[in-house]
């Protein structure tokens, strides 16, 4: 996380796509980047909350709107 943290993320965004497709692409699709994510971030948690997933997908949306508006 130190070497690339919302950087790395932000830059997995295409602009070619709309929010909604990058979110797909990133979050759904076994060969996104996030698609394994929370299970590698969160895996140290017990137990994980579904408050914990709703706080981590709300951040990374504002961070994907945040990507596209600039």
């Amino acid at each position: 996380m130190t070497m690339g943290g919302v950087p790395f993320y932000l830059n997995q965004l295409k602009k070619s796509y709309s929010i909604d497709q990058n979110i797909d692409h990133l979050f759904f699709n076994s060969e996104g980047v996030l698609f394994y994510e929370f299970d590698e971030v969160f895996s140290s948690l017990h137990p994980v909350t579904l408050e914990d997933v709703v706080i981590v997908f709300y951040a990374i949306i504002l961070l994907c709107i945040y990507r596209v508006l600039i």
